[in-house]
């Protein structure tokens, strides 16, 4: 049934659509196309208890049926509300809905299954709490509020009107009340050096460096859980450093990377470059941070080491070489964890001096200028701030 503001009368064009009708005068019905046909039968359509239509011509040999809008108006003192999606057919009184009409192709299209359960727009709230039915099972479970079985089985020893049974369909519970299952530790590990690589982003810092730096990268291998830090004015700096640091591992120790893997940040996604390196690219489902388990635990382990280091600070600026600080200090003190590795162990071993390891703001004299002046001083005070990268210096 199609819902017209063209048609003047309602029209089927089967006999089965009405429950009663009876002979009447041929009445002419001129069609759109221009054809003209007569109508020899009047009768009534019900489509519910409460909607049903009269005076409806039955046209044979007609491709739709019509319900027309004035007639609905003016006869069946009926009220139209139409929208971008549905048409709702109301009695004026109440305002109940009886006949829902829904867009389709241009025409609003009767919805003859769903006309006996609607309600009107302002009902519906209403209607979807007082139509579903509850059986008796269930009833005090919604009356206390989904209440546990537990909790249904105690009240039903002091009252045993409760039932303690409650069918298995309610998903309430699941829906308001489903938590995360905690993450399993991986057991899977590489067999090799840089066979799997975990990177992750630490950030933004509320206080930038001196340098402007704000975020940190930390670079896991997977075998030996050796770690490289990188310091980051942006987030636009890390694909740069990823491809810098792929050189380095090809240049000092001639072996390439299998497998790349992070979280699903746009900066780590390098498809064409990592494509063209034979680098397998993984990354952790989304909203779920805690599968990052390597680089994880790293950027926590570093966090753990700022915090105590900042309370005994005043300048929060200086935190960058702090980092860089806790990174040399975490190699030097762990030298045994590199035995088995030798690469590793060449490529750190200048570094691996324990004794040099300072307190990171401590007091520290440094020697003056060799042209200094016979009675000049022969030393300056200052505070250690780490260790340079790729000098025997050190941050004064």
């Amino acid at each position: 049934w199609i819902i017209d503001s063209g048609a003047t009368d309602h029209i089927t064009s089967s006999l089965d659509s009405f429950f009663n009708y009876s002979k009447i005068k041929p009445v002419q019905i001129n069609l759109p196309n221009g054809a003209v046909v007569f109508a020899y039968f009047l009768g009534s359509v019900q489509f519910s208890p409460n909607f049903i239509i009269h005076n409806v011509l039955f046209v044979p040999n007609f491709n739709f049926n019509l319900l027309s809008i004035s007639k609905l108006i003016l006869s069946q003192n009926y009220f139209l509300t139409f929208s971008n999606v549905h048409c709702y057919i109301q009695e004026i009184g109440p305002l109940k809905t009886i006949g829902l009409g829904k867009l389709k192709q241009g025409l609003y299209h009767l919805d003859i299954n769903k006309h006996a359960s609607l309600t009107s727009p302002k009902a519906s709230f209403i209607s979807h709490f007082t139509t579903s039915p509850i059986n008796n099972t269930n009833l005090w479970h919604f009356r206390l509020g989904h209440l546990s079985r537990k909790c249904l089985n105690i009240l039903h020893m002091n009252f045993p009107f409760i039932s303690k049974h409650v069918d298995d369909d309610c998903d309430i519970f699941h829906l308001a009340k489903q938590k995360c299952l905690s993450y399993s530790p991986s057991i899977n590990r590489s067999c090799n050096l840089f066979d799997l690589i975990h990177m992750d982003i630490w950030g933004p810092f509320s206080t930038p460096s001196f340098h402007s730096h704000k975020y940190f990268l930390t670079i896991v291998d997977d075998f030996s859980h050796f770690t490289w830090v990188v310091l980051l004015k942006s987030k636009g700096e890390v694909q740069k450093h990823i491809r810098n640091f792929i050189a380095l591992i090809e240049n000092q120790f001639h072996t390439t990377i299998k497998c790349i893997r992070s979280d699903n940040g746009p900066e780590f996604f390098q498809r064409d470059y990592f494509s063209s390196k034979g680098i397998l690219h993984q990354t952790s489902y989304v909203y779920t941070p805690n599968k990052m388990d390597a680089s994880r635990e790293n950027i926590n382990t570093f966090s753990m080491w700022l915090g105590p280091s900042c309370f005994n600070l005043t300048f929060l600026n200086i935190f960058a070489l702090m980092l860089l600080n806790m990174q040399f200090s975490n190699k030097s003190c762990f030298p045994h964890l590199l035995l088995k590795i030798k690469p590793l162990l060449n490529y750190c071993i200048k570094n691996l001096f324990i004794f040099l390891i300072k307190i990171f703001g401590c007091l520290c004299y440094a020697s003056t200028n060799p042209s200094r002046q016979k009675f000049d001083a022969r030393s300056r005070r200052g505070i250690f701030f780490g260790f340079q990268t790729g000098t025997k210096g050190c941050h004064f």
